[in-house]
C-alpha cells in the first residue's frame, strides 16, 4: 500500500472493514492514506475513514478526536460529519449541541461546482455539492429542534438545487429524509413511512463507497424504525440488513442496526433468526461507550437468554 495509488489505499480499508469484518485492521490501513508525503485530500479522507471506524465499533471520543485531524485538512468535511453523527437516530445528543451544530452551519457558506478532482474525493458530495448537504444538515437540524417551518424551507432548497443540478435521484432522498424527520419529531412514524416510502430509496453504490451522505444511511434507518413501528417487522429487518456488506461509512449503522432486527425477531419468537443478528452486534460493538455500550450489554444479554432457552 505504501507505493500503491491514492484510490488503492482509500478502498483498502473498505475491503477489510466491510467483507473481512477486520475493523482493527482496516484502521491500520488508514495509516497510508495519512502520511505526510499525501496531499490534504487524501489525509482528510484517510482521517475520516479512522474517525468513522471508530464510530461503528462504539468509541465516540475516539471519533471526537479523530474528526479533529480531518479538519486540520479540510475544515467543512470534518464540521459536516461532527453534525451527521450527531444526527444519527442512535446517537444521544441534547438540543443545545444540535443547536452548536445548526448555528456553525447557518455561518459557512460553501460555494458550488467541485473543489477538487482527485480520485478519492471523486463521488464525495462535500466536494461537489457542498450547498446542498448543508441545505440537508440544516433540515435535520431544524426538524430534531422542533422548527418545521424552517425544516420545510431547506427541503425546498434541496429540490432547487436537484433540478438544476439534474440530480434527482439523490435529491429526492435528501429531500424526503427531512420531511420525514419533520414527520417523526411530531410522532407521526405513519407519516414519515409515507414519505419514505413515496421515493425510490435511490442509492448509487459507486457513489455510497466514498460518501456517509450518497449513501442515505440516516433515511434508511428512519425507514426500518418506521416499517417496525407499523408492524412489518420483516420489511424493517430487511432495511436494516441493507447495512451489512455495503459500505465503510454505513458501518456506522451497522451494529445498532443488528441490535434492532434481533430485537424484532426476538420479540416475534423468532429466536433463530435473532441470533446471529445479536452475534453481529457484539462483535462490532463489544468494549463500545455510552449508549454503544448500552447495546453491546442488550446483545450479550439477549443471546445468553436465547441459550438459555
Amino acid at each position: 500500500l505504501m507505493v500503491a495509488q491514492d484510490i488503492t489505499r482509500a478502498f483498502a480499508p473498505w475491503n477489510v472493514a466491510v467483507f473481512a469484518e477486520e475493523l482493527d485492521k482496516a484502521g491500520e490501513l488508514t495509516a497510508a492514506m495519512t502520511e505526510p508525503s499525501r496531499s490534504n485530500e487524501v489525509r482528510a479522507t484517510g482521517h475520516l475513514q479512522d474517525a468513522m471506524l471508530a464510530l461503528a465499533r462504539g468509541r465516540p471520543a475516539e471519533t471526537t478526536s479523530v474528526l479533529n485531524d480531518v479538519a486540520r485538512f479540510d475544515p467543512e468535511l470534518a464540521m459536516a460529519h461532527r453534525a451527521a453523527i450527531a444526527l444519527m437516530p442512535f446517537v444521544d445528543a441534547d438540543s443545545r449541541i444540535l443547536e452548536e451544530h445548526r448555528e456553525a452551519l447557518e455561518e459557512w457558506r460553501p460555494r458550488g461546482g467541485c473543489l477538487s478532482d482527485h480520485p478519492v474525493r471523486g463521488f464525495e458530495p462535500l466536494t461537489c455539492i457542498r450547498p446542498v448537504v448543508r441545505a440537508y444538515l440544516l433540515g435535520l437540524l431544524e426538524a430534531r429542534l422542533g422548527r418545521p417551518p424552517a425544516a420545510q424551507r431547506r427541503a425546498a432548497e434541496i429540490r432547487e438545487f436537484a433540478d438544476a443540478e439534474q440530480d434527482q435521484g439523490n435529491g429526492t432522498e435528501f429531500e424526503a429524509a427531512v420531511l420525514a424527520e419533520v414527520e417523526i419529531q411530531q410522532g407521526d412514524t405513519a407519516g414519515a413511512l409515507a414519505v419514505l416510502e413515496g421515493t425510490p430509496g435511490y442509492v448509487s453504490y459507486t457513489q455510497a463507497l466514498q460518501s456517509l451522505f450518497y449513501s442515505h444511511s440516516h433515511a434508511r434507518f428512519r425507514r426500518a424504525q418506521a416499517l417496525a413501528a407499523s408492524g412489518r417487522l420483516d420489511e424493517a429487518v430487511r432495511w436494516y440488513s441493507s447495512f451489512d456488506e455495503m459500505a465503510l461509512y454505513d458501518l456506522v449503522f451497522v451494529g445498532p442496526a443488528m441490535t434492532n432486527a434481533g430485537r424484532l425477531l426476538e420479540s416475534a419468537g423468532r429466536i433463530e433468526e435473532a441470533r446471529p443478528f445479536y452475534e453481529r452486534a457484539l462483535r462490532l460493538l463489544g468494549g463500545g461507550e455510552g449508549r454503544f455500550g448500552e447495546m453491546a450489554a442488550e446483545a450479550e444479554r439477549a443471546l445468553a437468554r436465547l441459550s438459555a432457552n
